[in-house]
């Protein structure tokens, strides 16, 4: 697959979450293909704690978020993404108390 090819299987995920546990923002590809991270807007409207997953694995580990908070991850080179999940794996973002979450996401589905 050359770098062009890389750039075909391009995704914009919304997020709009008010609930605890798990959402699942990127459904998990198949044939071993996986999800590259290029950019994320995280917008906590009320203090939470969340955690983004590869899957059902941690990535690093839990943000404490103040009211009015924003993360921001930028793959500002163009060929080293934030995140880069596992095979198979779906991309989740886990908060613990009840706040509004808005954002998106922008991805890649890569082959094997």
């Amino acid at each position: 697959m050359g770098i062009l090819d890389r750039f075909d299987q391009k995704g914009r995920a919304s997020i709009d979450i008010t609930s605890t546990g798990d959402t699942t923002l990127i459904v998990a590809p198949t044939n071993g293909d996986h999800i590259e991270i290029d950019f994320m807007n995280v917008f906590i409207n009320i203090a939470t704690t969340i955690t983004f997953k590869d899957g059902t694995s941690v990535i690093g580990g839990s943000y404490n978020l103040e009211d009015k908070s924003t993360i921001v991850f930028e793959n500002t080179s163009g060929f080293h993404p934030p995140i880069i999940l596992a095979s198979n794996s779906a991309f989740v973002i886990n908060q613990s108390e009840t706040s509004q979450i808005s954002g998106w996401v922008n991805y890649r589905i890569i082959g094997k």
